[in-house]
This record gives C-alpha cells, structure tokens and sequence, in this order.
C-alpha cells in the first residue's frame, strides 16, 4: 500500500503541473487567435476552461463506470468472484488506455502545438505593427 500511496501522490502532482501547463499553453493562444483571425477573444477562452475541465471529469467518470460493469466488478460480492478477465480488462482500462492516451496527447502537442518563443515573439512583433495591441505590452 505504501508504493500505491507513493505513485498517487506522484501522479497527483504531475496532475498539478499538467494543469498549469495547459493554462499557459491557453494564454499563448489568446494572442494567436487575435493574430489569425483579427479578434482577441481571451474571455471566452479562459471562461470556457472550467467547462472543458467539467467535461473532462465526466467523460472519466464514465469511462471507470462502464469498467467496473463490464469487467463484472460491480456486480462482484467477493473479490474471488472476479473472473480472470475481469481483472484483465480493469487492468487495461486503468493502466494501459490511460498510458495510451497521454502518449496520444504528448504527440498531438508534438506535431500541432507551434508556439515557441521565437514564433510567439513574432507574433506579438505583427499585432504591435498592425496596431492590435499596445506597443508596451509583453
């Protein structure tokens, strides 16, 4: 139990991180937006975030309650009444798909996300020159 303990906080943490992240990643794509399409729309970006995160937690919720129906642990009165590939499922829907899905995530940020400092810096550079916004701000 204590390596249980031990790997929740970790992953918990770097929850905490990826969170953080994402918020910054949100703030470089409020001057990107007003750079592509000519309208800063920061409001609705930041507003719409908690409603993502929302959609996010319910979508997991589900996820871990269609496992537990079909791996046959809710309807389970003892742990021996699990059948093997119960326990094979819970293994790959709590284990193996998560993994997937963060690898998914990591390549889409790899092969899609664009906004390095140089890119951003050129950005803010156009939006002063086209008089978007302020010469002193960034």
């Amino acid at each position: 139990m204590v390596w249980i303990g031990v790997a929740a906080m970790l992953l918990f943490v770097g929850q905490a991180f990826i969170q953080l992240l994402v918020l910054m990643f949100m703030t470089d794509t409020v001057e990107y937006g007003q750079w592509k399409l000519g309208k800063r729309n920061e409001s609705i970006t930041f507003s719409v975030q908690p409603f993502i995160n929302k959609i996010g937690g319910a979508l997991a919720n589900g996820i871990v309650g269609m496992t537990l129906v079909l791996s046959g642990i809710n309807s389970a009165a003892t742990p021996e009444d699990v059948t093997p590939g119960g326990i094979t499922m819970m293994k790959v829907a709590m284990i193996f798909f998560p993994l997937a899905c963060i690898l998914l995530g990591y390549l889409v940020y790899l092969l899609q996300f664009k906004i390095d400092e140089k890119r951003f810096a050129e950005i803010i550079t156009d939006l002063k020159a086209r008089g978007d916004i302020a010469a002193d701000a960034r």
